[in-house]
């Protein structure tokens, strides 16, 4: 079996991310020499920021396995898309470890406290943007997955409507039908509990404007886009107080 696009997309970030996390390893072990420290506090500091740019970095090649680029909707945290709010926390909490490891290696002794500290509020701060961004993005996305549903309904009803429509020879009746087709297809497609009853009675005005047609009753086609109109006038009016 053929491995797909997406697995081999994401192997490749493994590699690179590997090869990166090997490179900045080189770099820090091979600037800052942790083995010659003799201070202690030097000594803590450099390995509890070593540990919190691990943490940082894990983190950021973890986000690209959680961000389903395939989505329409980006999760999305005061307006930033969470791929750069997972940067931004992976450059600071960068910045902060280097800082530390550079007082670290020029024998200033930091409080351990502080190094912690500073760390950990970053973590906090990025995992709440994170959680909220990934709640916000659900929330859009099952809004959009009942506006796609309204929609869908809304055109199955005028698709019904222009049906009736091609099979009336009378051009009078055939126009009132395209007219109620249109009044339709520009409604608003939300639908919600308090126009539930509302869409009911169209949709049945709608199976008996089929069965009208069928026996070509003009009067009572007439009749039904009339109080179809009216339903739908009804319908669109408390949907806007409603907002």
């Amino acid at each position: 079996m053929k491995m797909s696009t997406r697995k081999y997309n994401y192997i490749g970030l493994i590699i690179a991310y590997s090869i990166l996390f090997v490179l900045f390893n080189v770099l820090i072990f091979v600037i800052f020499k942790p083995w010659n420290f003799e201070k202690t506090a030097c000594i803590a500091a450099f390995w509890w920021s070593y540990a919190f740019f691990t943490i940082a970095f894990l983190a950021q090649l973890s986000s690209l396995f959680v961000i389903d680029r395939k989505k329409e909707i980006t999760a999305v945290f005061m307006g930033i898309p969470l791929f750069y709010i997972s940067i931004g926390y992976f450059l600071a909490a960068t910045f902060v470890s280097a800082l530390f490891m550079v007082l670290a290696s020029f024998k200033v002794e930091t409080p351990l406290e502080l190094v912690i500290v500073l760390q950990i509020v970053l973590l906090g701060l990025y995992l709440v943007a994170f959680i909220l961004a990934l709640l916000t993005k659900r929330t859009i996305s099952d809004i959009g997955e009942h506006q796609k549903e309204n929609v869908a309904h809304i055109r199955i009803m005028v698709d019904k409507v222009e049906l009736c429509a091609e099979m009336i020879e009378d051009q009078s009746t055939k126009k009132s039908i395209m007219e109620f087709a249109e009044n339709i297809r520009y409604s608003d497609p939300m639908s919600t509990k308090v126009v539930e009853n509302l869409d009911k009675k169209l949709n049945l005005l709608i199976d008996e404007l089929k069965s009208a047609t069928l026996l070509k009753d003009l009067d009572k086609i007439q009749l039904l886009l009339r109080e179809g109109n009216l339903t739908l006038l009804e319908r669109n009016k408390m949907i806007v107080s409603n907002k």
